[in-house]
């Protein structure tokens, strides 16, 4: 892998290696898978290529590579589904939202599945973590923000825990790219926490 060209190697018959020029990637699309690994799909105008890997935070990091050196690349949702959000005062309750996480850092929740009106959204590029907790509607988790903590909550165990994954999954990368371009800046971090 070098800034322009891929390096791949096709593993299940008919077997061959070659090499694809990233710079023509238009759109790179993560999918978690629910086992764990996944792939990571680059699409060109021609040709869909797609890297598997038992490895999630590898394929993460390829794909957050893959980011930072095309700048350009479209804005992919990443995961959707229905959640419950709690509303931002103490004595809210909790509504059933529409929810897309997209690889711009941004949770956007929606009335309906269809999308058309944005109720609102999280910066996740903000974000200093994600945790389970318990709420009146069960399988909740929370995410910390400077000025909001964000209490969600999904309908089975399974779903927040995929939520919970990828959201520390895309997390993790925000921390990593942050302390890239702190090292690029000469920043040190002496003490974290």
């Amino acid at each position: 892998y070098s800034n322009r060209e891929l390096t791949f190697k096709k593993t299940q018959p008919p077997v061959y290696s070659s090499n694809m020029d990233v710079r023509l990637a238009q759109e790179v699309r993560m999918v978690d898978a629910p086992n764990g690994g996944g792939y990571l799909e680059i699409e060109t105008q021609s040709t869909t290529y797609v890297l598997r890997s038992n490895e999630r935070a590898l394929l993460h990091r390829w794909r957050r590579e893959l980011y930072e050196l095309l700048p350009y690349l479209h804005v992919t949702e990443v995961k959707g589904g229905w959640l419950y959000k709690k509303g931002e005062t103490a004595h809210s309750g909790f509504k059933r939202r529409y929810c897309m996480l997209f690889s711009s850092y941004r949770l956007l929740y929606f009335d309906s599945e269809a999308c058309t009106k944005r109720k609102g959204a999280v910066d996740l590029s903000v974000a200093e973590g994600v945790h389970a907790t318990a709420t009146s509607k069960g399988h909740g988790f929370e995410i910390a923000t400077p000025g909001r903590t964000w209490v969600f909550a999904a309908e089975t165990r399974d779903d927040m825990g995929e939520w919970i994954d990828t959201l520390s999954v895309m997390l993790g990368d925000i921390r990593e790219r942050k302390k890239r371009q702190e090292a690029l800046q000469g920043v040190t971090t002496l003490k974290e926490g």
